[in-house]
């Protein structure tokens, strides 16, 4: 059984299929715990980082809530680039 998808020509979903984030322009969001797995980074390295503008800028989930999250493809591309660095230094010999 398939869905319709209200775009008119469109084809659509099956059922219990979800549209992927790219066609939705949605970004998805990790939390500290996830963020702090990814990266072997703690809550407390984060934070510096991303005062020193080295880490991907949190935000809050909701206003007046302490929960922070992060765009899941900031942090992806952000250990691109560590991963790069690491690649592009060479022991001294």
């Amino acid at each position: 059984m398939t869905r319709s998808n209200g775009t008119g020509g469109a084809p659509a979903l099956p059922a219990g299929e979800a549209m992927p984030a790219e066609a939705t322009g949605l970004r998805k969001t990790i939390r500290q715990k996830v963020v702090s797995e990814m990266t072997s980074l703690s809550p407390i390295q984060c934070w510096r980082g991303e005062r020193a503008g080295t880490f991907p800028k949190s935000f809050k989930v909701s206003p007046g809530s302490r929960a922070k999250a992060w765009f899941l493809d900031e942090i992806i591309a952000y250990q691109r680039e560590r991963d790069l660095s690491r690649k592009a230094w060479v022991a001294p010999k």
